[in-house]
């Protein structure tokens, strides 16, 4: 009985006591068991807290899981449709867009052409056949470029991972063969994610739709190697002075060494840079086993004879007559002529100046002149060496032709030409001529009729009168100088004088 009338006391307890001080104030104090209390209600909101935090983060990762989905979903799409779509690049196409040199011919007495002189801009190119190449030029930009160009579809999955984990990792970067082309026929240079990716899928592209022998004849027709030279064969020229068919294994190598850096590596301004460059191609042509350990000393050994060596015995390129293929030099005022005239036929076809002027720098044209190199050789002889006389500024110019209007030689100035297309005074100066053209409007033909026509004669002593033979509209005709008339008698040639 006294425990149960205990437990009831205790029931009826209350929550807090009072006391007081000696002051007699009231002091209320709670029991342990409402602080018990008041933790298990701290503790459940910071449950909620936690649990609302974990609803949110599990949200966002959610939504992140489910648009990567759908990102991942679309890129794939368009990537598979760019891979396995129709071909991205025709490289047909991009071959004759290309700029390319022009040319100017001329025909030797055997009515052979004869290669006058080049024209082209900033881009000198000329498009070759792999065929035409010698097999270890595409072997020196392999081993330099792209090792595996021969195993993989486009893409080198390896290096392209290797040079995200490590930049540096080798002389390599981390683009193919494939997508270097890529890049030369689009002029994209952009260092961002969307031109890369798009470069990776249309070099996928392309491998499908091309064999490695078409993509790579592309690539060394577009590929820069310094001195204004796109492609091989331009800079076979340039450095070598030779077909490309002709180079040699230290040749190939050397030519592949300028394409990653080409001002560093350019062996006519930086020959010990292009040297080092070189000797590690041929390096890495050996340890492919593109060479033999035979090949590779003789090639390492060779003394490369560059277009600026001393030892340089001129060109060797089968196509070249000329002397020199370089556009920057002087053009005789024949080769003035032609350009002028074919640039005013397309602007007549229907071209606006400027892309007939194009066309002529860079649209790979092949023209062919009517000048006979004797004859131009000879008058441009008469006219760079004449005796001025003193105190007078003489100029003069000549057009010669044959009877069937074929255009033989033509010079439009005396001295020696010194810049391309100047004042062509042959051609472009409109001045009236005076009585220089009296030997050849008048006197002449008036010689040779006395020749055909017994009852007409004309000698140098032959008597005329200074006076007009007719009017023309009411006005006395022909007119001397100053419009007056002597009415003497007087011999043809003081007339002609």
């Amino acid at each position: 009985e006294d425990k149960e009338a205990q437990n009831k006391n205790s029931k009826k307890l209350p929550t807090s006591y009072s006391t007081f001080d000696n002051k007699g104030t009231k002091n209320v104090k709670k029991k342990s068991s409402d602080k018990k209390n008041g933790n298990k209600k701290g503790g459940s909101g910071e449950k909620k807290v936690g649990n609302t935090i974990l609803k949110i983060l599990l949200g966002i990762i959610i939504v992140i899981a489910v648009v990567g989905i759908i990102c991942s979903s679309v890129l794939f799409v368009y990537g598979y449709s760019i891979v396995h779509g129709d071909v991205v690049f025709n490289l047909d196409d991009e071959a004759s867009s290309q700029n390319q040199t022009s040319f100017i011919y001329g025909y030797d007495d055997n009515n052979e052409p004869v290669e006058i002189t080049r024209l082209h801009g900033e881009e000198n190119r000329i498009w070759l056949d792999i065929d035409d190449m010698t097999p270890y030029l595409s072997k020196a930009f392999i081993a330099t470029e792209d090792e595996r160009f021969e195993k993989h579809h486009g893409v080198d999955w390896i290096r392209t991972i290797g040079v995200m984990v490590k930049p540096t990792n080798s002389g390599q970067g981390g683009s193919t063969i494939t997508q270097q082309l890529i890049k030369n026929l689009t002029d994209e240079n952009d260092v961002t994610f969307v031109r890369k990716f798009n470069e990776i899928l249309s070099a996928l592209n392309l491998e499908k739709h091309y064999s490695k022998d078409q993509i790579m004849e592309a690539y060394l027709n577009t590929i820069y190697l310094s001195h204004g030279c796109y492609g091989v064969k331009t800079a076979a020229e340039t450095y070598f002075g030779k077909d490309v068919k002709d180079l040699n294994i230290a040749e190939c190598a050397t030519l592949a060494g300028i394409t990653q850096f080409p001002t560093k590596y350019d062996p006519l301004l930086n020959p010990e840079n292009n040297k080092k460059k070189q000797e590690y191609i041929l390096g890495k042509m050996k340890s492919n086993n593109f060479i033999t350990e035979e090949e590779y000393e003789e090639a390492k050994n060779y003394k490369l004879v560059f277009t600026n060596s001393p030892d340089y015995q001129g060109s060797q390129v089968s196509d070249n007559g000329n002397d020199s293929d370089d556009s920057s030099s002087i053009n005789s005022y024949y080769t003035d002529y032609v350009i002028d005239e074919v640039i005013e036929d397309l602007q007549n076809a229907g071209y606006s100046a400027k892309k007939a002027r194009s066309l002529i720098y860079g649209g790979g044209l092949k023209i062919y002149s009517a000048v006979d190199f004797t004859v131009q050789s000879a008058i441009e002889d008469v006219y760079e060496n004449y005796r001025k006389m003193p105190d007078e500024t003489v100029q003069g110019a000549c057009v010669i032709m044959d009877y069937k209007g074929r255009v033989l030689g033509m010079v439009g100035g005396t001295g020696k030409k010194e810049a391309n297309r100047t004042l062509h005074r042959a051609w472009q100066s409109t001045r009236q001529p005076g009585s220089t053209i009296k030997p050849l409007s008048v006197y002449g033909p008036a010689l040779e009729k006395s020749l055909q026509d017994d009852d007409v004669d004309i000698y140098w002593s032959t008597p005329t009168k200074d006076a007009p033979l007719m009017n023309i509209d009411g006005k006395p005709w022909p007119t001397n100088e100053g419009g007056t008339y002597s009415n003497r008698t007087v011999t043809v040639q003081y007339g002609l004088a």
